[in-house]
């Protein structure tokens, strides 16, 4: 190998010198409408209304015109402009600035909020969202009273989602006339940079609207989003959005045509989501949702009769309110959503955590007794969400109960042959049933769908499988066929905000679930 003459070291070192090796000088990618500066520093993107000088070509004067100018509005208090200068100050990049863009904080407060010497909210966590509890309990009919708290911090908690790895999706479920889309119009006239309700919305609307303002997305209908064929569920390319808007980071590529060439385009999805249904979300989506079920209101309830209206002056309060509160306790809000010894010893765990987390953060800094009532029904909830994982009448379970009989009959084994399996599964159905082509078709692959290890021998397909992997398998997913039920066996080991809500899990009232079920 000939060594590099000293023409070829100095063009390295130059060639070098057009490329950042440093960290901290690498550009971070943020969301314009809602962002972290810097480790010190919240901000929230917004247009503002802005005269601009008119010009002629010798640089003078002629006239002015108004125009929406993009500017952040920072948490230490300050108006920043939204320039290529400023990006290069705090090291980072907008993914997208909007060239349009409602303004739904008040020029009013926001001019307030900048002139201030004191930056402190007009009022507490727990004054402002009393205050949005109250204003839904006027409107709205809810048998289980704790919706009003969890919808009312759900709301809230738009206003930093940012902040969050994760954000829940909200379904509002019920039959028509029970109050889902009144719900979804209550719920975008307070949320962060809300959309109108969408019906069937186009894909590429979504995408480009998520990924431009990052709005609190508003989905009606969603019947139309799923669609029952070929013998299975199938979902639009527009799920796949809802699934990405659940999760930080998120992106969906896109092939797009540019000034004549296709290119691949990202658009980041991560935002909070509302959909409506009748008949309810199916798979992933369903799992990263919490879900409301709506029942009509009582005849003698009045409140089935009020209508929401955007313009009532009590949104825009609220609103002002909400941006103020996010500058001001976004910090806490992150100690707290970041502060392990808080989530180590409650009851929910995995996924059922993650997505309360966001809540259940907001709601520990509004104060321990609404900490306390919504963790107990998060609990509730997701005990209820596992009973209804696997339904009893499905393929799934009938392989699971199968396998676990033939467990229990041949237990001094974990190979369990499929041969036996379907012997006990078609053992009280029609002669022929273990002659079915589906069932010999997919029987084994439903068990390593479901976490099995499958293999085969030179006597057959086999499934390995004792008590204690049956169970590691199954319980999650279909507590009641556990060997020991999870349901049965819930620890005890609470932290003193646990006590007043898990504890209520393990005593639970079977008429109150019903109610909830409702």
């Amino acid at each position: 190998m000939s060594e590099i003459s000293p023409i070829d070291v100095d063009e390295n070192v130059r060639t070098m010198n057009y490329y950042i090796f440093d960290e901290d000088r690498v550009l971070k990618n943020k969301i314009f409408t809602q962002l972290k500066l810097n480790e010190n520093t919240f901000a929230y993107g917004l247009l503002l209304p802005k005269e601009k000088e008119l010009t002629d070509k010798k640089g003078d004067v002629i006239g002015h015109e108004q125009v929406w100018a993009p500017v952040l509005i920072t948490s230490d208090g300050k108006l920043i402009e939204a320039t290529k200068e400023v990006e290069m100050v705090y090291n980072i990049k907008f993914n997208a600035i909007p060239t349009k863009l409602i303004l739904r904080w008040s020029l009013e407060s926001i001019k307030n909020y900048l002139e201030a010497d004191d930056k402190v909210p007009e009022l507490t966590p727990r004054e402002l969202f009393e205050k949005i509890k109250s204003s839904s309990e006027k409107i709205s009919s809810f048998r289980e009273k704790r919706w009003y708290k969890v919808n009312s911090v759900r709301d809230g908690a738009t206003y930093v989602f940012s902040l969050f790895e994760t954000f829940p999706i909200k379904e509002e479920r019920g039959l028509t006339g029970t109050g889902k889309t009144k719900e979804m119009k209550r719920s975008k006239n307070i949320s962060f940079n809300a959309t109108g309700i969408l019906i069937n919305p186009s894909e590429s609307t979504l995408f480009r609207e998520t990924h431009d303002k990052r709005p609190t997305k508003y989905i009606d209908e969603a019947e139309k989003l799923f669609q029952f064929k070929k013998g299975g569920m199938e979902s639009d390319s527009r799920v796949e959005l809802i699934n990405g808007s659940y999760s930080k980071g998120s992106s969906i590529p896109r092939v797009e045509k540019i000034k004549e060439k296709f290119v691949v385009v990202y658009y980041d999805v991560y935002s909070p989501t509302t959909i409506g249904s009748i008949n309810g979300l199916y798979g992933a989506t369903e799992g990263r949702a919490i879900t409301q079920i709506h029942t009509r209101s009582l005849d003698n309830d009045s409140r089935g009769e009020i209508e929401v209206y955007d313009n009532d002056p009590e949104w825009r309060m609220i609103r002002d309110n909400l941006y103020l509160f996010g500058l001001k306790y976004w910090k806490q809000i992150e100690e707290i959503y970041n502060d392990t010894s808080i989530w180590k010893n409650l009851k929910l765990k995995k996924r059922d955590l993650q997505v309360w987390k966001p809540i259940l953060t907001i709601a520990k800094l509004i104060g321990d007794d609404w900490f306390n009532e919504i963790l107990g029904f998060a609990c509730e909830l997701s005990e209820m969400k596992l009973d209804d994982l696997i339904s009893e009448s499905s393929f799934d379970f009938m392989c699971l109960k199968a396998l676990k009989e033939t467990i229990q009959i041949y237990n001094e084994t974990d190979k369990h042959y499929l041969e036996k399996i379907k012997d006990v599964f078609c053992r009280d159905k029609p002669e022929d049933s273990k002659n079915n082509i589906y069932l010999n078709r997919n029987i084994g692959q439903h068990f390593k769908k479901l976490g099995f290890t499958k293999k085969r021998d030179g006597i057959g397909t086999y499934i390995i499988a004792d008590k204690r992997i049956f169970d590691e398998i199954v319980s999650p997913i279909s507590p009641q066929l556990a060997f020991t039920s999870t349901l049965s066996t819930l620890s005890t080991q609470t932290s003193v905000n646990d006590v007043e809500s898990c504890v209520d899990v393990v005593k639970m009232n079977v008429d109150k679930k019903k109610e909830v079920c409702r």
